[in-house]
């Protein structure tokens, strides 16, 4: 449970998996039982949901996937990977940006596109973006980039959320690991509008916490489809792993074995 709380795990979290324990044989007031560690995670994996369908080309919910989220958590660069899988997977693929706030991340996802040789458009309202979409419509995938707005831009959600809808677009919300649970609360109020699909936790190597935003994920009920774990386009990017997460979240790995 120490372990558990420096890695960032709320006790509310810690406290479900608390209760669950009393229902097995472990015996909770013996110090140092082999048992519990791999026991509390497989319990903690249980409450991790994930989104392995995120990725799924032949699943309709995903095949346009806008990437929000707040601003500087990653989100250009998140994207970038998941196409780049998408493309080492063979699908065709185009990428559309909503992003017309910061011209460097139009020039950084044109490049990335052209690396790729893929289509790539800037749709500046919720007429280009339908019809952006229906000219890729015989893509396997779309990816669309959308511009970073703090949760207390209220007044700009509104507008992302018809161009989304507008679109047919799947959500996945990017959040930095290192997010507090506060903070975390905060933005997943201010992007439910939009209709979270699933949460992709970014910047997972630059914390030693990441338990915060994993539980505010966990006690929101939200699936969770990728970590990214550094800045390496397409590689550093991991599938959601519940049991890993949660073996880690517990120490029951050996350090060289852990990612």
């Amino acid at each position: 449970a120490e372990h558990a709380l420096d890695f960032g795990l709320s006790r509310t979290v810690l406290q479900a998996v608390e209760r669950a324990l009393l229902g097995t044989r472990v015996d909770l007031s013996r110090p140092g039982d082999p048992a519990l560690p791999q026991l509390a995670a497989r319990i903690l994996a249980a409450l991790v949901h994930t989104a392995p369908a995120v990725e799924d080309a032949v699943d309709p919910r995903f095949r346009t996937l806008a990437l929000v989220g707040p601003t500087g958590v990653g989100k250009t660069t998140t994207l970038a990977k998941l196409a780049g899988r998408a493309r080492s997977r063979g699908e065709r693929i185009a990428i559309v940006t909503l992003d017309t706030y910061r011209v460097a991340a139009v020039e950084q996802l044109r490049a990335f596109a052209d690396l790729m040789d893929v289509p790539f458009d800037v749709a500046f309202t919720a007429t280009d973006l339908r019809r952006l979409l229906q000219e890729h419509r015989g893509c396997d995938r779309v990816f669309v980039d959308t511009t970073g707005k703090s949760p207390r831009d209220r007044e700009s959600m509104p507008v992302l959320e018809g161009n989304l809808r507008a679109g047919g677009c799947a959500s996945v919300l990017c959040l930095a690991a290192g997010t507090r649970a506060r903070d975390c609360r905060s933005v997943f109020e201010a992007y439910d509008p939009l209709g979270i699909d699933a949460v992709c936790l970014t910047k997972w190597d630059e914390t030693v916490a990441p338990g915060e935003a994993l539980a505010a994920v966990v006690e929101r009920g939200l699936p969770l489809s990728h970590l990214c774990i550094g800045q390496e386009v397409p590689a550093d990017i991991l599938v959601a792993d519940a049991d890993q997460i949660a073996r880690a979240a517990f120490d029951c790995e050996p350090a060289e074995g852990r990612s």
